[in-house]
């Protein structure tokens, strides 16, 4: 992935190089500082762990050629999550939400039933290194736009899966305040997604923004296409289903190793 965006970079670095010639000097200072910059971003590409990014590695760099044409590159980005190998966008593709982090999920401890990427802005949440746990009730907070998606490695029965976020609701729907009503709505949503079955291939994604509330969408093995998503106009469902994987109220995230990637990259 480091070397794609290197090539995409050199590219850019070339295409300001042949502009420079023609161009004025203020034109041509321009394009030296723009050559520059790509040059920096290659290095830092190239030394990069390509594997787990915790930001967006990108490069945009435009200078003004002759009669005003621009000359752009940019280097798009998808990152891997370490332990399944699966790539995420590093954008979401609801809201363009930038990726925070990856993790896995585990079963027994050994079993990699699926891989997850947390979109978020942690920026925008205030969130930052020196917050330590307080990070996590940041990104809970409802006005903080968020995506969980899944991708499934390990082929599942449909209600399985249900069955197993369910068991990670439990303790946070007891909480007090909450209630489990919600969870029926849920699970009927989750159950027109799987289309009757759950393979590995398979995505689910969980999306909270402030203006749309709670919506649940899918990308099944071998489509192309996202569904629709699905509002579960539920709160609580909402707050068991991010706690469940960001573990902001005393109880245990289910991915560990999500949380430590997006604390790395804060």
């Amino acid at each position: 992935m480091a070397t794609r965006g290197v090539m995409m970079l050199a590219r850019g670095r070339q295409a300001a190089s042949r502009a420079a010639p023609s161009l004025s000097r203020s034109a041509a200072a321009r394009s030296a500082a723009v050559t520059g910059a790509v040059r920096a971003a290659s290095t830092a590409a190239s030394s990069a762990n390509a594997s787990n990014l915790g930001v967006l590695l990108a490069a945009s760099i435009t200078a003004a050629g002759v009669g005003g044409v621009a000359v752009s590159t940019c280097a798009p980005v998808q990152l891997k999550e370490r332990a399944t190998g699966v790539y995420f966008d590093g954008a979401s593709p609801f809201d363009s939400t930038p990726l925070a982090g990856t993790g896995c999920r585990y079963k027994f401890g050994f079993v990699k039933i699926y891989a997850l990427g947390l979109y978020c802005d942690t920026a925008a949440a205030g969130a930052s290194a020196a917050d330590g746990e307080k990070v996590w009730a940041k990104l809970m907070d409802d006005g903080v736009a968020k995506t969980v998606s899944l991708k499934m490695v390990y082929t599942l029965k449909p209600q399985q899966l249900i069955d197993a976020l369910n068991d990670s609701f439990k303790p946070r729907l007891a909480l007090p305040g909450r209630s489990s009503e919600g969870m029926q709505s849920f699970e009927e949503a989750m159950i027109q997604l799987a289309e009757g079955t759950c393979e590995a291939g398979d995505e689910y994604h969980f999306i909270y923004t402030p203006d749309g509330g709670f919506t649940v969408s899918a990308k099944k093995k071998g489509s192309d296409a996202l569904t629709a998503p699905i509002k579960v106009d539920n709160a609580d469902i909402q707050f068991a289903i991010f706690d469940t994987y960001l573990g902001a109220n005393g109880i245990d995230a289910v991915s560990p190793s999500m949380k430590d990637d997006v604390l790395k990259h804060l």
